[in-house]
């Protein structure tokens, strides 16, 4: 069982996936929202090189980052619900045509758009653990 109970007995607030393999988004993800605990996901592709086209939305309306569609047409095969997946909050990019850049990217080019998106998702999560909504940015 990935989320079992700690010794003090409470379930985490939330999960904060930062994974790059797929389908280790998918296991983490599955788990949490079986388990009911609310989840970030940062899901970027290698060509990612534009931080100012970072975003953050539920996973549910997310269409223009091509790991993100991917990651919730997976998790919606096998069984998690609409509802579930509108309380994942998703850290991605709008970057258009970033999967040209796949392969191509100059090695320490992707460590900004990365380290960007790790700020991102970290205030994400400090927002939901204050119990409030993040601001859906787009850029």
């Amino acid at each position: 069982v990935l989320f079992s109970l700690p010794p003090h007995g409470r379930q985490p607030d939330l999960v904060l996936d930062c994974t790059r393999d797929l389908a280790s988004s998918v296991e983490v993800l599955a788990a949490a929202t079986a388990a009911g605990i609310r989840c970030i996901t940062v899901q970027l592709r290698d060509g990612v090189m534009d931080v100012t086209r970072l975003s953050v939305a539920p996973l549910l309306q997310v269409h223009a980052s091509l790991t993100a569609v991917e990651l919730r047409l997976r998790l919606a095969k096998i069984g998690v619900g609409v509802d579930a997946l509108a309380k994942i909050d998703s850290v991605h990019s709008d970057e258009a045509g970033q999967w040209l850049h796949h392969g191509s990217v100059l090695p320490g080019v992707v460590r900004l758009p990365r380290l960007s998106a790790g700020f991102a998702a970290a205030a994400v999560a400090l927002f939901r653990l204050c119990g409030e909504p993040p601001p859906e940015v787009t850029p």
